[in-house]
Formats: C-alpha cells, sequence, structure tokens
C-alpha cells in the first residue's frame, strides 16, 4: 500500500467521525423563548399586583388615617364641650321650684342642656345644645366680628348714652362696650373671644355642624384702663349688652344682618325692638320669670323669643326637619337691599320676619339641603365639622328601662323606697318603685320617647309615675314625635300666670309614696300630690327638700356613622360620656 493510499484513507475516516459527531447550537429553541418570555409575564405581573397591593394599602391606611383624624376631632369636640357645660347636675328645674333651698344646688345647675330626639326612629333629626364654660388656663371660644366682606356690617356699638366712644379717644373709657375688644387684642383684628358660650350640634343632608356662639365677656386691651362693665340683669337692661338705639320699625343700617359679622348669642328684646347681647349672668337660673336668662327656651338660640318653642322644621305637623339655621342661612342678606334677609336678632320687620316663628313660611330644598328662604349666606360651610355622615344618634341614660345585670331593683338587698320590701314581694314580684334608684346597675340607654314598657323617657307610660306630662299647659313644646329633654328654668312663663313644667323631669317617690310634701301644694298650682285624679302631680314629684328621690340624666351616648370615600365603606364611632362624675 502506497503512503497516499493510507493518507487518503485517514482523511476519509476523519471526515466520516466528523459527519457523524454532534452538532453545537448557538441559540433558543422556540419553545424555549416562549417559556421564557411566559416566565417573565408571569414574574411582572406578581411584581405589579404585588406593587398595586402595597399601594393600595398605602392608600387605605392613609385614608384610615385621614378618617381617624376626622372622628377624632369630632369626637374629641363633643367630649370637651360635655366636660365643658354650665349644668354640671344635669337635673331639670320643676316649675315654680324654690331655688333659693340648699337641696336644688344652684351653683351645679347653670346655663342649660338640652337634647332634641324627634323621631325615635330617625338617627339623622336629633339635636344636642348646651351652653359651656371654660376653666381658668384654658383656651377660650373664638368668634368673629365684623366682616370686611359684607355690606351689613356692624361697626361700633353706642353706649347707653348714645355716644360713641371708640371714634372720640377724649371721652372716657373708650373700650367699654365694644365687642372687638373682647379678646383682650388691642388692634382691631375682625376677632372676639369668651370663656362661655351656647354650642349646638345637629346633622342635616350628611353634613354635621357645630355652631358656637359666644357669650359676652367684655375685657378692656391691655394697657388701657376702666374698661369692665357691670354684668348682671341690671346691667343688660340698662343697655351696656345692646345695640344703637334702633327700633323694630327702623331697623339701624348697621343691624342689616348680625350673623354675617358677629358669633355672640343675643336675642331681640320684644318690649323695646332691642338685640341685646348674652352676658355671664344669662347663665343664672334663680331670677324671676322677668330676668333674662338662658334657662328660659325663650333666649336661645334657635327659639322664638315670643313662645319659647325651637323652631326645628319647616312646619309643626308635615314639615321637614332642617334641625337649626346654618352659617350660610344665617348670614344671608341682600345687598342692595339690607331690609331683608335673616333679619333676626337685629330685627323683625314685614320683610324680615322672625325666622323662628312657625308662621313664617319656610321652603326646604332636600337636595341641597338648604332652607330656600335663606339660602346664598357670606359664611357657608363656617360651622361644618363633618362631611358623608349617616347618623348622628343621641341616646340618654333611662335608669328605669329594666334592671341591670344584678337582676334586682335598685340596690340589691336595700329598701331603697323604705316601703318594707327589698327588691321583692313575697309573690315575687319585684319592687319596681326601686327600679332606678341611685347608685344602682339598673337602666340603659334609650332613645327619648322610646317605646319601652317601663322608664322615665317613654313615649307613652303605663305608669303615670314614669309618663312625660301628657297634660302640659304648653303642649306645643314636647308634642308626640318630638320628643325634647330640656333642664328648663323654674319660672318659664309665656302667656301665663302658672310656670310651665319641663318636658321630662325624672324622680321617683320617698317613702310617703307622695309627690313632694305630703298633704302640701309645693308648686302652687292648686293640686294637692294627687287631686282628684288618679295620677299624681308630678311636677311636685323630686321636689327639693322632701324624701322624694330626684334622677338626674346619668350619662349621654352620642353615636356617629359616616361613609369613608377612601375605601367606600361606613365606620361608626360611639361616644359614651358619664354626667355625674366628679360630683358632690
Amino acid at each position: 500500500m502506497t503512503q497516499n493510499s493510507i493518507l487518503t484513507r485517514r482523511n476519509s475516516r476523519s471526515h466520516s467521525r466528523r459527519g457523524t459527531g454532534p452538532i453545537s447550537r448557538t441559540g433558543f429553541t422556540l419553545v424555549e423563548m416562549l417559556v421564557a418570555v411566559a416566565l417573565v409575564v408571569l414574574m411582572m405581573t406578581l411584581f405589579a399586583s404585588i406593587f398595586q397591593l402595597a399601594t393600595g394599602a398605602m392608600s387605605t391606611q392613609k385614608g384610615l388615617a385621614e378618617n381617624d383624624q376626622r372622628s377624632r376631632l369630632v369626637l374629641n369636640a363633643l367630649r370637651n364641650d360635655l366636660s365643658r357645660r354650665t349644668m354640671k347636675l344635669v337635673l331639670p328645674f320643676a316649675a315654680a321650684e324654690d331655688v333659693t333651698q340648699p337641696a336644688a344646688q344652684m351653683p351645679l345647675r347653670q346655663g342649660y342642656f338640652y337634647v332634641r330626639e324627634g323621631d325615635p326612629d330617625d338617627a339623622t333629626d336629633d339635636i344636642l345644645q348646651l351652653t359651656v364654660s371654660t376653666t381658668p388656663g384654658e383656651d377660650p371660644f373664638y368668634g368673629v366680628w365684623g366682616r370686611r366682606d359684607s355690606s351689613g356690617g356692624l361697626g361700633v356699638l353706642l353706649l347707653p348714652d348714645q355716644s360713641d366712644k371708640l371714634l372720640d379717644p377724649s371721652l372716657k373709657s373708650p373700650w367699654r362696650n365694644q365687642p372687638e375688644y373682647d379678646d383682650g387684642a388691642a388692634d382691631p383684628n375682625l376677632a372676639a373671644s369668651s370663656p362661655r358660650a351656647e354650642v349646638c350640634y345637629f346633622l342635616r343632608n350628611g353634613s354635621l355642624y357645630r355652631r358656637v356662639l359666644l357669650i359676652r365677656q367684655p375685657t378692656s386691651p391691655s394697657g388701657t384702663t376702666s374698661g369692665q362693665p357691670q354684668e348682671g340683669e341690671q346691667a343688660l337692661n340698662l343697655g351696656l349688652f345692646q345695640s344703637n338705639g334702633q327700633s323694630a320699625s327702623q331697623p339701624g343700617p348697621k343691624f342689616a344682618n348680625f350673623y354675617s359679622c358677629a358669633d355672640f348669642s343675643a336675642y331681640l328684646e320684644p318690649s323695646s325692638g332691642l338685640l341685646k347681647f348674652h352676658g355671664a349672668s344669662s347663665l343664672d337660673n334663680s331670677g324671676s320669670w322677668l330676668s333674662v336668662s338662658l334657662g328660659n327656651p325663650r333666649y336661645r338660640f334657635g327659639h322664638n323669643v315670643n313662645t319659647g318653642i325651637p323652631r326645628e322644621m319647616t312646619a309643626l305637623s308635615g314639615g321637614f326637619y332642617f334641625g337649626r339655621f346654618t352659617h350660610e342661612e344665617t348670614s344671608a342678606f341682600q345687598s342692595t337691599d339690607p331690609s331683608q334677609g335673616f333679619g333676626y336678632p337685629g330685627r323683625i320687620t314685614s320683610t324680615s320676619p322672625n325666622p323662628y316663628d312657625f308662621n313664617t313660611a319656610l321652603t326646604y330644598n332636600a337636595d341641597a339641603g338648604k332652607v330656600v328662604e335663606y339660602a346664598g349666606g357670606v359664611r357657608a360651610g363656617e360651622d361644618l365639622l363633618m362631611t358623608n355622615v349617616q347618623r348622628f344618634d343621641v341616646k340618654l341614660w333611662d335608669p328605669g328601662l329594666h334592671t341591670g345585670p344584678d337582676g334586682a331593683p335598685g340596690r340589691p338587698g336595700v329598701d331603697d323606697d323604705g316601703n318594707g320590701v327589698k327588691d321583692y314581694y313575697p309573690n315575687g314580684q319585684p319592687d319596681l318603685g326601686e327600679l332606678g334608684y341611685p347608685n344602682s346597675d339598673d337602666g340603659g340607654f334609650v332613645d327619648l320617647g322610646h317605646n319601652g314598657a317601663r322608664g322615665f323617657y317613654r313615649a307613652w307610660s303605663l305608669n303615670a309615675n314614669n309618663a312625660p306630662y301628657p297634660n302640659s299647659t304648653n303642649p306645643g313644646y314636647s308634642f308626640a314625635g318630638n320628643y325634647r329633654f330640656d333642664t328648663w328654668h323654674p319660672q318659664v312663663k309665656i302667656n301665663s300666670t302658672v310656670a310651665f313644667p319641663p318636658p321630662y323631669r325624672a324622680a321617683l317617690p320617698g317613702a310617703d309614696g307622695l309627690p313632694g310634701h305630703a298633704n302640701y301644694d309645693d308648686d302652687q298650682n292648686s293640686v294637692v300630690d294627687y287631686g282628684n285624679s288618679t295620677p299624681p302631680d308630678r311636677n311636685e314629684l323630686g321636689w327639693p327638700g322632701t324624701d322624694d328621690v330626684p334622677l338626674p340624666l346619668r350619662a349621654i351616648q352620642v353615636r356617629i356613622t359616616f361613609f369613608e370615600t377612601t375605601t367606600r365603606q361606613l365606620r361608626d364611632v360611639t361616644l359614651v360620656f358619664p354626667l355625674q362624675s366628679g360630683l358632690p
């Protein structure tokens, strides 16, 4: 074999081995590419989902935090106002109650405490209104005095001698009667302050409102001398807290609209036609029926000065509920004709009638949530506290509702009412005369005017001792379906010589089983204990200085339900506030 043939054979073998060996690849197959893309898409989807969940959770938490802040602000406002109430002992005055007795505890019963229930089955028509006072060291309540954007501006008030001491520095006591300086600031700042106020909460058309009206306490600015007028009924009647010489027929131009420029508690005196401010003495409930006291409903915000009946609906029967007039409505006036609009308390005229009188027609726009006649005021929204509210429900503690966890009426094992029976009669029936006795665990929270079988705050009662006043001489103040709790005034006399009783006043008879002093006409209404009828004279029940047991309101519950726009869910917050803690 030659050398060439050998080389040729080797080359052929070499080529043969190369041809039959594995071939190396330089890319991915289609299947591998599809799998890879699917995995990438899946991972990106997972990352996007995780990111979306994280951002959604953060957004939800932010919304929850914001709503927590909203509810916290509302609850804090409620809690602070309730703790600062001037009516520390929330016990309604009996008609013609003798307030000179120490048992009346007048220092603890200043101002008023008012709850309006309306329809017990409706959680949107409740009103909470009360007088409040700060303690030394606390911030006062602030409000507006004068506005540059209102042609109905107030300017300054004139003194009783009609002199304008603010504009003429040569006159003495330049600061004596100017609300502008009630905050103690030497320079005009369109603001005022006071340690006392009327405060009102009400719900309308999904908006919760808080209205604050300052009770005047004039203060001289720092660096000035002699500026504090004497408060008291005499000072009020002398005009130190009144407007400048206007009359009902000729309203002064400076009072075209009071509430557009002022956040003060005031009323229009019917006899003189003058606007008058409330001072600290207006919280005193010990005066006669002629005295100016906020305990008398006629002098309060939201009430008719002629009758004392509140205006909370467009009509007494079949009307629409609107609660209280808002800042927008009370600041409504026509710049071209200031004689028209919301004139009270500056004036009552034919073109600007009393808005609190049911004879004044009102139209309520349910869609806008406004009283049409007074819409478009300059202070819209200034009293708005919370939006998207579905419920503002105020409940009272009714000690006579049922027994507590111990199952015994009154205090277990104690003859509370002194009738010789401890809790149960020999036949096993409970001694209901002990139900709700002080320091017992009896009772529960109820809507005023509830239909329970027992209780002091129900609508109709099988037991006359626990009924409201069905034969009240002022039935318009508490008619069926419009229930109110009011601490009242002992001398509420409107077009009558007889003092009116409050709508509700919980009390239990003492050991003698008779209301008030036995065989004595305590309230001087010509009815002695029972009179000629079976029901007792309820106004005598719980009379101070007798063996009767008055039952002050022990606690209040406020429940608010609102819609969260972030989570699109309803949230519910509840405040339970004790009203007898810390009292002697």
